[in-house]
């Protein structure tokens, strides 16, 4: 019989984390019956379409005194095998404690800001201490994990891309880059390769897509450096926009960096999204990217925090369509097989005891 999972969530639905709604929808499709206690309510944020095919029942227990007695006692009266949180933080403390009141195993997938930034790295190995397997998204955050634990079994299972063959590039079309505005991303730095490239005579459009804390400062480095004309904030999108915004690019860039607070990325799924649809993409060679951007085979890296060479790399794609197009058919093959979506769903299923 396949387990009943209990997820509990930060905050759920979350137009930023995708990856999340995909693999509940994944499970499900696979059979598996799944509930949802979200710990804050997204109020009226705009939502992906496809949470409408969520068939599980999502509870929002920010209101309801203590979060972990809440918990325990749906996962005890619904007859849940185990409970799962998503990211180190808050939702999996009340996992953890919820577990104990239920006598349930917890597991959890830990990410990124959640395992590295100086905020929550401390507690890390605390919470490693009290799960009984954690899923982690590349192989540089477990073998991070693994320094420092010895009992808690930790697996990888790259986040699933949608696999369905796409066009590929718009030699025509923008750079494009799909991000929260917040530093470990690197946004500025490719706004200034944009810079870069204007002092060099050659006038290249970039649309970024996604909000962030740091919206404010990057327009006004756009306007500093004279681009504004050229760099259009396209805001934050559902995925249908965001699908048409790879169908209209030439490239995909993310000068990815690890920020002054330890943060970073485990290993960035509009990486793979991009490379999905046929992109050639330009990234940075740090944490958990190598992994999926071969420099020179499946994409191009450059070192973090370097404008002249993330411009360097989108001149070298525009000068070459026929080798750019040629890394993204590389790419396209590589993600689609290191974030095969049935791969994730099989791993997850027998991580949670379900027979595959």
């Amino acid at each position: 019989m396949m387990p009943r999972v209990l997820y509990v969530l930060k905050r759920f639905p979350r137009l930023s984390e995708t990856f999340i709604l995909d693999e509940i929808l994944r499970l499900e499709a696979a059979g598996l019956h799944i509930a949802v206690d979200s710990l804050k309510d997204p109020g009226d944020q705009p939502r992906h379409p496809q949470f409408d095919r969520v068939r599980a029942h999502v509870r929002y227990v920010s209101r309801s005194g203590n979060q972990a007695q809440a918990v325990a006692r749906r996962a005890t009266e619904g007859g849940f095998d185990r409970i799962h949180a998503h990211f180190a933080t808050l939702s999996t403390e009340v996992a953890i404690s919820a577990g104990r009141l239920a006598g349930l195993p917890v597991t959890a997938t830990f990410h990124a800001r959640d395992i590295f930034h100086r905020d929550y790295a401390p507690s890390v190995a605390t919470k490693l201490a009290s799960l009984s397997a954690v899923v982690t998204v590349s192989r540089y955050n477990a073998d991070h994990l693994r320094s420092f634990t010895t009992g808690t079994p930790v697996h990888v299972v790259y986040n699933g891309v949608d696999d369905t063959p796409q066009p590929g590039p718009n030699p025509s079309g923008p750079v494009l880059c799909v991000a929260r505005l917040v530093s470990k991303k690197g946004i500025d730095v490719l706004i200034r390769a944009i810079g870069v490239l204007a002092r060099r005579g050659v006038n290249r459009e970039l649309v970024i897509v996604g909000e962030g804390e740091l919206r404010g400062r990057l327009e006004d480095l756009a306007r500093r450096l004279g681009v504004e004309d050229r760099v259009r904030f396209a805001g934050a999108l559902t995925k249908p926009d965001v699908e048409r915004a790879y169908a209209e690019a030439s490239m995909f860039v993310l000068p990815c960096r690890i920020d002054e607070f330890e943060d970073r990325d485990g290993m960035p799924t509009v990486l793979g999204e991009a490379m999905r649809h046929g992109l050639p993409v330009v990234s940075t060679d740090v944490i958990g990217i190598p992994e999926l951007v071969r420099h020179g085979e499946t994409g191009l890296l450059v070192d973090p925090d370097d404008p002249a060479a993330v411009a360097d790399a989108i001149s070298r794609l525009d000068r070459d369509l026929v080798a750019a197009a040629e890394l993204g058919r590389k790419g396209a093959d590589h993600a689609a097989a290191l974030l095969d979506p049935r791969v994730a769903t099989d791993s997850l299923l027998e991580i949670f005891g379900g027979r595959v």
